[in-house]
């Protein structure tokens, strides 16, 4: 078959590139943040089990062990963003310092209800992420990004 006789590709409108580029940033966002996640909840069990820090304490630590990680598998494989780093460091920081304070609320709340600490990891490993990926592609990632499926 010659390349004259191979089909035309599907034409590419600026409609369908903003779907397939959400639909890739859905696709990755939840494996970064699952791996985010991972390091938060091994970092805050390491804290409170080993190094017996307190429940409250080791969350804020586990949550700030987990943020270099995240930042830069976001930026770089959810987001594919070519913005300036340190204003999207800073954003970033914004962002996630509420998403420090709801985790550190979730665990108080845990204490306060008497449960195992792991209700506490939890919560905030469901709640955080819901807000953050809007936040984070429309506010901290909204500089130029790379060309989906790169």
């Amino acid at each position: 078959m010659s390349a004259a006789d191979s089909p035309e590709p599907p034409a590419t409108t600026p409609s369908t590139t903003a779907a397939r580029s959400l639909t890739s940033k859905l696709v990755r966002f939840p494996i970064v943040g699952a791996l985010s996640s991972a390091v938060y909840a091994v970092a805050t069990w390491f804290y409170i089990s080993r190094l017996g820090v307190g429940s409250s304490a080791a969350t804020f630590a586990g949550y700030m062990t987990a943020i270099p990680f995240s930042f830069f598998a976001h930026r770089s494989l959810t987001f594919g963003s070519r913005g300036a780093v340190g204003v999207e460091m800073k954003r970033f920081a914004l962002v996630h310092a509420v998403g420090m304070l709801v985790a550190w609320l979730s665990m108080r709340a845990t204490e306060a209800l008497d449960l195992h600490y792991a209700v506490g990891i939890v919560t905030a490993v469901l709640l955080v992420p819901l807000v953050s990926f809007v936040v984070l592609d429309r506010w901290v990632f909204r500089g130029d990004a790379l060309p989906p499926g790169a």
